[in-house]
C-alpha cells in the first residue's frame, strides 16, 4: 500500500479545523467507520479503490511501486534558498487566509521561534505546497492544544506531559523505531503491538503525538519520511481507536512513504479504504 501525498480540502473538517484530506469512501457516499463491519462492506470500498487506481497511468503506477520498496526516491534538503524564501512567503499568505486558528496564534505569541521552525518542517512534509502546509500546520496546533493544552502546544511534548495510561502505552512498545534505515534512507517504524490493549482512546492519542514528535527531531526523518509496518492484535477491533488514529494522522509530522499491513481484518480493510 502506498500512502499518497496528503491532499487537503478547501473546507473545514468535522472538528472545525482546516487540514482534513478528502476520504475516498466519503466522496462516494460510503461509511468508512460503519457500526457493523463486514467483509462485504470492505469488498465494496476496496472496489472503489481499485477503480481509482486503474485511472493512474502506467508511469504513475510504476513510480508508486518503486516508492514502496525504496527506489527512485526524491530527497529534499537542498532546496534553492530563493525558492525556499518564495515558498515561505506563499505559506504566510495562506496562513493569513485561515481565520480560525486560535491555537496557532496562541503558540505563535508564546514561542515564535518554535512555530517558525514548524512552518519550515510542514513545508517539507507537504512537498513545498504552501496551501497544504499552512492547513496542516494550523490543524497540528489545534489538535496538539486539544490533546495536551495550550502550554504544551508551543513546545516539544515531554514524557512527563503524558497521562499515566499513555506513559504505560509508550513503555509497552506499541510504536517502535528500527535503528536501521531502508535503502532510501527512510525510517522503519513498527506500529500496533498491543494497540488493542489500550485503556482509553486519549492515552493512545497522547502516546502517538509524543512518539511522533520525538521522531520528528531527526533531520533524515523530516527529509526522507518513513515506512510503517502495521500489525495489530489484542482485544476485538474497535472503530473508536481507528477514528482517533485517523484524526491524529492528519497532523502527524513526517510523511508515510509506504505502509505494510501484516494482518488484514474487515475493520482494517475499511480503515485503509
Amino acid at each position: 500500500y502506498i500512502k499518497p501525498h496528503r491532499p487537503m480540502s478547501n473546507s473545514e473538517d468535522e472538528e472545525g479545523a482546516f487540514g482534513a484530506p478528502p476520504i475516498l469512501a466519503t466522496k462516494v457516499g460510503l461509511d468508512r467507520f460503519p457500526e457493523d463491519e463486514s467483509n462485504a462492506k470492505a469488498d465494496q470500498l476496496e472496489q472503489v479503490v481499485i477503480e481509482e487506481l486503474a485511472k493512474l497511468s502506467l508511469d504513475e503506477q510504476e513510480k508508486a511501486a518503486f516508492q514502496l520498496v525504496g527506489f527512485d526516491e526524491t530527497k529534499h534538503g537542498g532546496e534553492d534558498p530563493a525558492v525556499l524564501d518564495q515558498k515561505r512567503r506563499e505559506m504566510e499568505q495562506e496562513l493569513d487566509k485561515i481565520k480560525k486558528k486560535s491555537a496557532f496564534n496562541e503558540a505563535l505569541r508564546a514561542n515564535p521561534d518554535y512555530v517558525n521552525k514548524k512552518k519550515l518542517d510542514f513545508l517539507q512534509y507537504n512537498e513545498y505546497n504552501a496551501k497544504a502546509a499552512a492547513q496542516s500546520l494550523v490543524y497540528y496546533f489545534e489538535k496538539k492544544c486539544k490533546v495536551f493544552g495550550s502550554e504544551v502546544a508551543s513546545r516539544d511534548i515531554l514524557f512527563d506531559d503524558l497521562n499515566p495510561d499513555a506513559k504505560e502505552f509508550v513503555e509497552r512498545g506499541f510504536w517502535q523505531v528500527s535503528p536501521y534505515k531502508d535503502r532510501a534512507g527512510r525510517s522503519v517504524v513498527f506500529f500496533g503491538a498491543g494497540i488493542k490493549e489500550y485503556k482509553t482512546v486519549e492515552s493512545v492519542v497522547q502516546a502517538m503525538h509524543y512518539i511522533n514528535g520525538a521522531m520528528a527531531r531527526d533531520v533524515e526523518y523530516k527529509q526522507n519520511g518513513f515506512v510503517l509496518v502495521c500489525y495489530t492484535f489484542g482485544k476485538p477491533e474497535d472503530f473508536a481507536i481507528y477514528r482517533a488514529i485517523h484524526s491524529s494522522e492528519r497532523c502527524m509530522e513526517g510523511v508515510i512513504k509506504g505502509l505494510h499491513i501484516c494482518q488484514v481484518t474487515p475493520a482494517m480493510r475499511l480503515f485503509l479504504a
